[in-house]
């Protein structure tokens, strides 16, 4: 009887350790934490949803913070009021970051940049005033980036050494050179539709010294380069949002300024005074030839080129 009696008993606490996970997800969270699961699962990684403790809700936090990973009881609590002011990518961002923290049990952030200034991983914090910036809108990017997050180990891309090299950019011909004094400059190039690669240089010559801002744009993708902006001087926008900027203040407008654009392959690649700036696919250019260069300030001439690649 006895033998029977303390059988019962370890069924009875078996069973009792067993309990269903507890899940309180608010639906307007579901559709990412769903996405973090898929990918965690195309990267090989054995983690179920249906598993996972988790809490994730709107909370009131402080104004310094998007969201925040409560390790003791697997809840994380998002700012609402910072939320409602985030675009659909950024909200995917802050979603994947909290979700590192809590299910993929990452403490700590990595406070680190590659490059010129774009961010090691999806886990960076604020800590000490660290900056560093994000593309949001490149999927090149964002592959990398959830590479990074589910698996620390995960290296920089090739891609991103083999683009940044000016001077490799060897050209075969110059297919369009037009001079100019005007601030604003717009003209259309139909041919740069059916051209694979190229390179189109931006020259501003004879700029005053001062608070100036020049960019030069090629449809939806918009480079600015400015002594006129108080935490950035160069900045990439993709359909008016910003997918890059140079928080480092280490690139400098000179009297002449040249910006380039480069499209080698699938890639874009930005370049200020043949310096290396940042790059992405060329997927996301919608590719219409209408070529535009501006300037806050008058200038003494500027001049635009529009080469072919070897």
């Amino acid at each position: 009887m006895k033998f029977y009696i303390n059988l019962f008993l370890i069924v009875v606490v078996s069973f009792s350790c067993d309990k269903d996970p507890e899940q309180n997800i608010n639906p307007q969270f579901d559709s990412y934490v769903s996405e973090f699961f898929e990918e965690a699962s195309i990267r090989g990684l054995n983690i179920e949803l249906s598993e996972t403790d988790i809490t994730i809700d709107f909370g009131n936090l402080d104004d310094t913070k998007g969201g925040e990973c409560n390790y003791d009881d697997n809840k994380i609590t998002i700012n609402t009021n910072q939320w409602d002011n985030l675009n659909e990518e950024m909200r995917k961002w802050l979603i994947f970051h909290e979700l590192g923290h809590c299910v993929l049990n990452r403490r700590g952030h990595v406070n680190e940049v590659i490059g010129t200034g774009e961010c090691r991983s999806v886990m960076k914090g604020t800590e000490d005033g660290f900056t560093c910036t994000t593309n949001f809108y490149s999927k090149l990017w964002w592959d990398y980036y959830l590479d990074e997050l589910f698996d620390e180990s995960a290296t920089i891309p090739s891609w991103y050494a083999e683009n940044n090299n000016y001077s490799s950019f060897n050209t075969d011909s110059v297919l369009f050179e037009v001079d100019t004094f005007s601030e604003d400059f717009v003209f259309e190039y139909p041919g740069l539709l059916s051209i694979t690669d190229f390179k189109i240089d931006f020259s501003f010559e004879n700029i005053d010294s001062g608070e100036k801002s020049i960019a030069c744009k090629i449809d939806n993708i918009q480079y600015e380069f400015c002594t006129t902006c108080t935490i950035t001087n160069a900045r990439i926008s993709i359909n008016s949002n910003t997918a890059y900027e140079n928080q480092n203040g280490d690139l400098q407008m000179n009297t002449n300024t040249k910006l380039s654009i480069v499209r080698n392959n699938d890639k874009l690649i930005f370049f200020v005074n043949e310096r290396f700036v940042h790059t992405f696919e060329s997927g996301i250019w919608q590719n219409e030839g209408r070529i535009t260069s501006f300037s806050s300030e008058e200038i003494t001439n500027m001049t635009i080129t529009v080469s072919k690649l070897k």
